[in-house]
């Protein structure tokens, strides 16, 4: 690892610390509101809705297993001359009853990946903080070359 990813890597840890996990274990349902959907394996099922859901307005759901909690997307947004595009787009997910692949707790839902946990999150975006890192660098690159120096 350069000194430069070194330091990155540094600045990731101490800006973006790990919480405690004891301070923020939480129950992600429960006395909270519901949230009621037709199916057609179990018929009418009533659900807790988590805080972070931004509801299911229009959401078609065929069975039980297809019921998923999804939160609102964030990504970064790059300008271009030509477009406006969102990289890393990412939320919250979770399929309570999600028969295949059934997640006891809310993972984050990236296109391309695999869902990740908190702690592949944190990796994921210490990684992604030293890729900028290394873009800042071939954009210097890049400016000396059209400039002339090489």
């Amino acid at each position: 690892m350069s000194d430069e990813d070194e330091r990155a890597r540094r600045f990731v840890e101490r800006h973006f610390p790990k919480p405690d996990q004891a301070a923020t274990a939480r129950p992600v349902g429960g006395d909270g509101p519901t949230v009621t959907l037709d199916t057609l394996d179990h018929g009418r099922v009533t659900v807790d809705e988590p805080a972070w859901c931004i509801g299911h307005a229009g959401e078609p759901v065929g069975y039980r297993a297809d019921i998923t909690h999804k939160g609102r997307v964030v990504a970064a947004e790059v300008e271009t001359d030509w477009a406006t595009f969102e990289l890393l787009p990412a939320r919250i997910s979770w399929a309570p009853f999600g028969e295949l692949q059934p997640e006891p707790y809310p993972v984050a839902d990236i296109e391309d990946l695999p869902p990740l946990d908190p702690d592949q999150l944190r990796e994921l975006a210490a990684e992604v903080a030293l890729h900028a890192g290394r873009l800042y660098r071939l954009s210097n690159e890049l400016d000396r070359i059209r400039r002339g120096q090489s």
